[in-house]
């Protein structure tokens, strides 16, 4: 048995009067389909309130407000839907009359008092107490048509209705008489006043200061600033922004765009509302004058708003944004103002940070507004860059708290107790002050300041008319931005004229409001708050909210295409109430549908590599019921690719463990290939000496996809069997099948990878430096759309004609790479590409500019925590510290270096370490160290690494006095570098060779 609870509740006891008479006049199953119409709306209508049916007696109904959860409006929930069920009873009686020429009457009591509650063993839920018998006689009082109230009832609800008090009444049970008002209707918030819209700005001259400084240095800069307002909802961020822009008299360029509350998986919902703001996509673009950049920065955008087919990477998606911004803020500065990024997704929030690292050579500030919730979500948001900074917005004070509630009294006396109450409840919050102000009537006495400003909002949300709330739930649950006409069929109003009016009243009572700034083309407006959104969503009951959520996932299912994800967001909502409501068969159903087009969603996003928004949408479209096994397994594949991507490789491992296993009792081998290939592929990133287990894998998964002629599994089964070769001719072959493979599939990344890991092979395995140019200069004219392998296949370019000795050449092209990359927002590349371009400057004779593009390097893996490429970074660093002669900090890096001398396809092999120790006299141990180095480097056919070595073992015997030994290592080093077609270094082992010759 549950625990018993004490509660003040609200009970309605309504019957249908002259029943009796009804059951005499028709058959015993008309009554019944009657009864059960009649019970199913007005339970219905007593649910839709915050009801609860505690019981039905025979056609009498007796329903509680407070159980299970209590409101502080229960009283007032109770009185409506008494009202309503009357309406309703209206409604239902003009069927009744055509039918079967019958008409049904309520009568209804209500009363409100302490109540014991709980559930009897059986579950079923009780409220015992005197204020159930008074409800019970107070309905038995009232004539047909008539409903009663208690004393206690109408004196919480005396501000919120019209009603007059009857004669007493001598009911049985009772020794006094009872008072009792009889309602006669409930005025959706009588004699309220409009709130002010062009109310003076009061307070926040700090805030503002700080805004224009920040516009200010972007300006003298030329370049961007962020700056992030941070406070609690209806603290005024919105109203701030607002004010800064109307005070600024310079040129300005404004774009504005909101994050969607639901914060799921609508990456660039503010990109789309920018471009829609400017004009579409087509007229946006036009302020970008070069042709090719012009067309570029429309694809990228275009596919991250999804007005273009393809797929871009995010940072091709950011690099757009960037150049548009750019564009803009040549003609004039740019203000982007982004508000709620708290519900921003991963990749929104990257996007900004990646435009402040860069910065841009127009003035541009960033404005944000969010609530403390951000700092939760992403603790690292306080930047620290010179670029960057947060603005705590704090509550008003009392002064500025009693000045703007002046401000917004209309004219009206308002009783300074009461006024000091409200500021005192509003707590510095300008909304909340505003709301509770537009709460009180002609008489400002005669409403109580509510505890909390959730009960406030809900309290105003239950005076509204049925035709009003039936707008404001459809609106909630397309979310705080709406479009009018789009919901308008939503709310059953048949007549346009009607909807609009009721719209109209909204907006006087400053519920919504029109919102010019969004979805151009439509009848946009939003909530006044999110909170009042909020408010009217948890009201809405459950049945209601998945028939609208279903309904407007329909709308947008009509409209495809990029409409795919909220699509899927609806219908997972909608399935989770019907789960809630114990609707199985319909669960399921819209189940499937939400799953298919999340995991489309999800697709979208992987191609365009978001993985943040990969992995949410795949999650969830995997977590909804309704997928068959294979259908499910596919997803959750591709989920732990997402995943991993994103760095989170334990819960990957998790995911792909669970298809293997689930796969495997199917018997569905294909699916459990495509797992194994994916699960064995990130744990040889991980853990190198796994190479043995992937290679199996890849081998029997390939088995499998050539039964089936899968072309993406086998170019995935071809890129696993390319990381575990030992030697890079082999990982080369291996590439140039998933190449193919890929084309065949027309997987775009796949593609990309392979050819990149390709042009790697190409530059440290054995092929001739000549063919290996050959290839890359073929590869960059084959793929000028896909700018993140350009500068990859650039890069290596830089570093086989270095070793033709084309250095400013290879300087050119390296920085070129760079220059992408940066353009991208792709630091971890940059950093681990500084390899190729650190070999650039050793091999140009310059250790000063190799050690500043190695260290650039190591310290932003240091920074990143990336582990992986260090060591062979850390070699070449050390080769180039130690060509300074600074043996101690060689020394330093030498030792991390170590880390991965027994890796497979090092890139750098050097032998510092044992050069240090002949250098401290440590002759014999240095000798045998170098021998190992060797021995590791002739393991691989990385032929540029093995002739370092050899020419590192040559530098210490030399130091011991065998000049022999020494040519010996020199003429084998010659022989790698002239099988490379390394000229370069040829050139300095031929001297080396005239130099210890007899």
């Amino acid at each position: 048995m549950s625990a018993v609870l004490r509660k003040t509740v609200t009970v309605v006891f309504a019957d249908i009067a002259g029943s009796t008479g009804l059951a005499e006049r028709l058959d015993a199953e008309a009554v019944r389909d009657i009864l059960d119409r009649y019970f199913a709306e007005m339970q219905h209508v007593l649910e839709r309130h915050g009801g609860t049916i505690e019981k039905f007696i025979g056609d009498a109904i007796v329903a509680v407000f407070g159980v299970p959860k209590l409101h502080e409006n229960d009283a007032l929930r109770g009185v409506r839907a008494a009202a309503e069920m009357r309406l309703a009873l209206d409604a239902l009686n003009l069927s009744f009359e055509q039918e079967s020429s019958i008409r049904l009457d309520l009568r209804i009591g209500i009363n409100t008092g302490e109540a014991v509650t709980g559930e009897t063993m059986s579950g079923q839920r009780y409220v015992t107490g005197d204020c159930v018998n008074v409800a019970a006689r107070l309905q038995q009082h009232a004539s047909p048509g008539e409903i009663l109230m208690g004393e206690s009832t109408f004196e919480l609800v005396r501000d919120a209705v019209e009603a007059h008090l009857t004669e007493p009444l001598m009911v049985k049970g009772k020794s006094d008489p009872l008072h009792a008002w009889q309602l006669e209707r409930v005025p959706p918030g009588t004699n309220r006043l409009p709130r002010p819209t062009d109310t003076a700005m009061v307070g926040r001259d700090f805030e503002l200061d700080e805004l224009r400084r920040c516009l200010d240095v972007a300006i003298s800069n030329h370049d961007c600033q962020l700056i992030t307002c941070i406070g609690p909802p209806g603290i005024g961020k919105s109203r701030l922004a607002r004010e800064f822009l109307a005070r600024w008299t310079g040129p300005l360029s404004v774009l504005q765009g909101h994050c969607l509350e639901y914060g799921e998986g609508i990456t660039y919902a503010p990109v789309t509302e920018i471009v829609d703001r400017l004009g579409g996509l087509e007229s946006c673009v036009t302020v970008v004058t070069n042709p090719d950049e012009r067309d570029l920065v429309r694809r990228h955008i275009g596919c991250a708003i999804s007005v273009e087919s393809g797929g871009s990477s995010t940072a091709e998606i950011f690099a757009a944004i960037r150049k548009l911004l750019e564009a803009l803020a040549r003609a004039r500065p740019v203000v982007v103002v982004l508000d709620d990024i708290q519900w921003a997704e991963p990749t929104l929030l990257d996007l900004i940070e990646y435009l402040v690292a860069t910065g841009t050579t127009v003035p541009v500030l960033l404005v944000c507004l969010a609530r403390p919730e951000l700092l939760e979500l992403r603790s690292g948001w306080k930047l620290s860059s010179p670029r960057a900074r947060t603005l705590s917005i704090e509550p008003l004070s009392a002064s500025d708290s009693s000045a703007l509630l002046k401000a917004h009294e209309g004219g009206r006396d308002l009783d300074p107790l009461r006024a000091a109450r409200i500021a005192h409840a509003a707590g510095g919050n300008p909304l909340f002050l505003q709301q509770m102000l537009a709460m009180i009537g002609d008489d400002p006495t005669s409403i109580n300041v509510p505890p909390t400003v959730q009960a406030l909002i809900a309290t105003r949300l239950d005076r509204l008319e049925s035709p009003e709330r039936a707008i404001l739930e459809v609106a909630a649950v397309e979310g705080e931005h709406f479009d009018a006409a789009g919901i308008s069929a939503l709310t059953g109003m048949l007549d346009e004229r009607t909807f609009t009016s009721h719209l109209a009243a909204l907006v006087q009572k400053q519920l919504v409001e029109r919102d010019s700034a969004r979805l151009a083309g439509v009848d946009p407006f939003r909530f006044v708050h999110v909170l009042v959104r909020d408010v009217t969503y948890e009201a809405t009951p459950k049945l209601r909210r998945a028939t609208l959520h279903e309904q407007l996932a329909e709308r947008f299912e009509r409209l495809g295409g990029a409409t795919d994800e909220l699509a899927g967001l609806h219908l997972e909502y909608a399935h989770r109430y019907w789960v809630d409501l114990r609707r199985q068969s319909r669960a399921t159903e819209v189940g499937k549908r939400a799953s298919r087009y999340l995991a489309e969603a999800g697709r979208r996003a992987f191609a365009r590599g978001d993985m943040a928004a990969a992995s949410n949408l795949l999650d969830r479209a995997t977590s909804v019921p309704g997928l068959d096994v294979a259908g499910r397994g596919e997803l959750l594949v591709l989920l732990g690719s997402a995943l991993a991507r994103s760095g989170e490789f334990v819960r990957c491992d998790e995911i792909l463990a669970q298809v293997i296993a689930r796969a495997a009792e199917s018997s569905d081998r294909s699916l459990e290939s495509r797992a194994l290939v994916e699960r064995a592929a990130w744990r040889l990133w991980r853990e190198p000496r796994t190479a043995n287990e992937a290679r199996l894998v890849a081998e029997n998964a390939i088995r499998r996809f050539e039964q089936t002629r899968d072309d993406r599994g086998l170019a995935q089964s071809w890129r696993l069997i390319a990381d575990a070769e030992p030697t890079w001719q082999g990982s080369l072959d291996a590439l140039e099948r998933a190449v193919l493979y890929g084309r065949a599939a027309a997987d775009r990344r796949e593609v990309s990878d392979a050819l990149w890991w390709a042009g790697v092979a190409m530059h440290f395995g054995p092929m001739p430096v000549e063919q290996g140019i050959v290839r890359c200069q073929q590869i960059l004219v084959d793929v000028r759309d896909d700018r993140t392998l350009e500068a990859g296949i650039r890069g290596i370019l830089a570093g086989l004609l270095a070793m033709k000795g084309q250095f400013q050449h290879a300087r050119s092209l390296y920085q070129e790479g760079f220059a992408i990359l940066a353009e991208l927002g792709l630091t971890l590349r940059m950093a681990t590409r500084r390899t190729i371009s650190g070999a650039v400057e050793l091999l140009a004779g310059d250790p000063v500019a190799a050690e500043n593009e190695l260290r650039w390097a190591i310290e932003r893996l240091d920074k990143m925590g990336e582990r992986i490429d260090r060591p062979g970074i850390a070699a070449q660093l050390a080769e180039a510290l130690y060509r300074q002669g600074r043996y101690e900090d060689a020394e330093q890096f030498a030792k991390i270096a170590e880390e991965g001398a027994h890796a497979a396809r090092v890139r750098y092999r050097f032998a510092v370490g044992a050069k240090l120790r002949a250098k401290r006299g440590e002759l014999s141990a240095a000798e045998g160290e170098a021998h190992r180095v060797v021995a590791l480097a002739g393991a691989d056919d990385n032929l540029t690494s093995g002739g370092h070595a050899l020419m590192d073992l040559a530098e210490i015997l030399r130091m011991s006095g065998k000049r022999m030994e020494a040519r010996l290592q020199v003429e084998s080093a010659l022989r790698l570098y002239e099988q490379k077609g390394n000229t370069v270094s040829t050139a300095a082992a031929r001297a080396v060779l005239t130099d210890i010759s007899p």
